[in-house]
């Protein structure tokens, strides 16, 4: 299933369905736009058991666990570093 880019967000968010092959689909397609930003979304509470209701069992914050690190093994491959939303902020002041 091919990702649209149209008047609809594509979230870089790792729900419960969400596959690495989807989250390198949003990368290559920031890295096409020449995006200079992408930014990841979920809730700290679904690193936690039953504390959100996208991650209930201690197999699906697990399942989380695995993908973030192949997600940031992809990034590492792509040379892509990681950045705080401060850090973002401080290289956007230094580009101006």
């Amino acid at each position: 299933k091919k990702l649209s880019f149209g008047t609809q967000p594509v979230w870089l968010r790792p729900y419960r369905t969400t596959t690495l092959g989807t989250l390198k689909k949003v990368i290559d397609e920031a890295r096409k736009r020449n995006l200079e930003f992408v930014t990841m979304m979920f809730h700290s509470s679904e690193l936690m058991p039953g504390c959100s209701p996208y991650r209930n069992s201690d197999r699906e914050v697990e399942a989380l666990y695995v993908l973030l690190e192949e997600f940031f093994r992809l990034l590492h491959e792509y040379a892509i570093p990681s950045v705080t939303l401060s850090g973002a902020a401080q290289l956007i002041q230094e580009l101006r």
